[in-house]
């Protein structure tokens, strides 16, 4: 004899109560897959926004670098411009020459008595011709020395030659013509002498 089983429950309730649960289950997948099809897109979201935030400070830092770089751009342009026009002017002023530096020395070295009356400088030969009038030899003479004299007209004139001597017996007085030798560079002024 064989047994058979006796189903309490009806299968059309066993298969219901099972395909809800099936469902039941199925909806738990469903939504924890929203969740996290939610939770993931939160996620990239927020990398991008953060990855935007960050490209919009590097863009800015980017810019003000490039302010910054033109304007040491244009700092270094006005330089070079100034470098090249102080090599400009060093150049003008090295090769200028100061007679004001003559005449200081002149003016230290002509003693009371002597009247300069003609001077005529040639800058090719380094040489001063020097005219006047003297009342007496002896002045002349000190005239000379003075000329090359250091703490006079010598820190310029390295030599001091009488060229002529014409005594003017109406006038009482000698009328000379000299020659002074230049000191090489001796009418050039450094930078430190023309700032004083």
């Amino acid at each position: 004899m064989e047994r058979r089983e006796i189903e309490l429950i009806p299968k059309e309730l066993e298969e219901k109560r099972e395909r809800e649960k099936r469902l039941r289950t199925a909806r738990f997948v469903g939504f924890g897959f929203l969740g996290l099809s939610v939770l993931v897109t939160v996620l990239i979201l927020s990398v991008v926004g953060a990855q935007t935030v960050l490209r919009d400070n590097l863009l800015r830092q980017i810019s003000g670098k490039e302010a910054r770089l033109s304007e040491l751009a244009s700092t270094e342009e006005k330089v070079v411009a100034l470098a090249d026009k102080n090599v400009a002017l060093t150049r003008i002023f090295s090769g200028r020459s100061y007679y004001s530096i003559l005449l200081e020395a002149l003016e230290k070295s002509v003693p009371s008595g002597i009247e300069v009356t003609g001077l005529s400088a040639s800058q090719a030969e380094a040489t001063v011709e020097l005219s006047g009038e003297i009342q007496s030899y002896t002045e002349l003479a000190i005239f000379l020395r003075n000329l090359v004299d250091p703490g006079k007209g010598g820190s310029l004139f390295t030599q001091a030659a009488l060229t002529s001597v014409t005594f003017d017996p109406t006038k009482g007085t000698a009328l000379f013509i000299a020659e002074v030798t230049l000191m090489e560079n001796g009418l050039k002024k450094g930078w430190e002498v023309l700032l004083e």
